[in-house]
Order: C-alpha cells, then sequence, then structure tokens
C-alpha cells in the first residue's frame, strides 16, 4: 500500500488493495504510516484519496511524525505540489497553525504582509 501511495497514478493500485483487506491506516515496515508517503513525495492526488477512504491525517508516527510535518521538511522540491497537499489537508479541515511560516508554505505570500501590517520604509 504505502508503495501505491507514493503516486498520483497508482491511486487504482491503492482502490485493488483497498478492495483485497489493505487497511489506509497500516505500517509499512511497522513504522511508517502509509499516509505519509504521498506527503514526502507532494502527491496531493494520492493524500486525498487516502484521507477519504479512511487514513487518520491526526495519527502519529513515532519515528516520522504527522502529514504536515512531513510536507514542510520532505525534500521534494515540487513547489507546486507541496502547495496542492497543503491545500487538501486544508479542505479536509485538518488542523494547521495560522502563521505567516505556513502561509509561506502554503504559497500564500500575501497573508504574512497581511497580518503584520503594511511595509513602512524606515526613515
Amino acid at each position: 500500500m504505502m508503495r501505491a501511495a507514493l503516486f498520483g497514478e497508482r491511486i487504482p493500485m491503492m482502490e485493488l488493495l483497498v478492495a483485497h483487506g489493505a487497511d489506509v491506516n497500516a505500517l509499512w515496515n511497522a513504522h511508517y504510516l502509509i499516509v505519509l508517503a504521498p506527503c514526502e513525495t507532494l502527491q496531493p492526488e494520492s493524500l486525498r484519496w487516502l484521507l477519504a477512504n479512511g487514513a487518520d491525517p491526526e495519527r502519529h508516527d513515532p519515528r516520522f511524525g504527522r502529514p504536515l510535518p512531513m510536507l514542510l521538511g520532505t525534500y521534494g522540491c515540487d513547489v507546486a505540489g507541496k502547495h496542492a497537499c497543503l491545500d487538501v489537508l486544508a479542505e479536509l479541515a485538518v488542523p494547521m497553525p495560522d502563521t505567516p511560516p505556513l502561509a509561506l508554505h502554503r504559497g500564500r505570500v500575501d497573508a504574512p504582509v497581511a497580518r503584520s501590517g503594511p511595509i513602512v520604509p524606515p526613515i
């Protein structure tokens, strides 16, 4: 299931696995939550599918944490994928802090400026 969750094109594989009894909240190799796989590879379609099919976004993996920190700290450089994954979490009301750094991670570069007020040049 974890390998299928790595890429959006593999959603039919996840559907087949679940149809035959696979658990979307299972651990891969006894320690890696399946829902972390699309967070690591920045795959919003897989993430949305897992969450829509019962994956718990609040479950904590003792070694790798939760989906949100995995998304923020992944080594992937697909900025659009990261924004889309964070949007999936927001759409599904997964708790996220409302902070300027998270706004930047979501690609909302206007949000931190709006919170801190206008930028005033020094006199």
